[in-house]
């Protein structure tokens, strides 16, 4: 499964051409558990089917519409589409996460922020900064 990006909407593509026009998109099963989109083969659990056995998960990105999800098989390929949410993303913050945010100088956050290319990493750099601020400073030994 293979997952492209456009400026309004995520497309995830699974090309089973060796299953010829054998297939139909009521031959797989899509679920998501929060940003991960699962894609299982053969929902009936026929032995025979073209794609038992086939599962793989791709993890999606926070501006995903899921309200908007749709899926077609043509040409021999899967095709879920889900268009994007447009404008800023808001992200809810724990408390712990919130005062390692406040601790930071203005300068540290707004790179933090900038350097995050989703609002999950940053989040689990947030919590990274919130588990090492307890830490006594790293110290370099010389090894003998």
């Amino acid at each position: 499964m293979e997952v492209k990006t456009s400026p309004d909407a995520y497309e995830v593509v699974g090309l089973f051409k060796e299953a010829g026009t054998y297939l139909g998109k009521e031959d797989f099963e899509v679920t998501r558990t929060d940003l991960k989109l699962r894609v299982r083969g053969n929902p009936q659990d026929d032995p025979r089917s073209l794609v038992a056995g086939f599962e793989e998960s791709v993890e999606l990105m926070p501006d995903c519409d899921f309200s908007g999800m749709t899926a077609e098989f043509r040409e021999r390929a899967l095709r879920i589409t889900i268009p994007r949410i447009k404008g800023p993303v808001q992200v809810n913050l724990t408390e712990e996460q919130t005062r390692v945010l406040q601790a930071m100088s203005e300068e540290e956050a707004r790179a933090l922020v900038a350097d995050s290319p989703s609002p999950q990493v940053l989040l689990e750099r947030l919590n990274l900064a919130g588990a090492n601020a307890d830490e006594p400073a790293s110290r370099i030994e010389e090894i003998e």
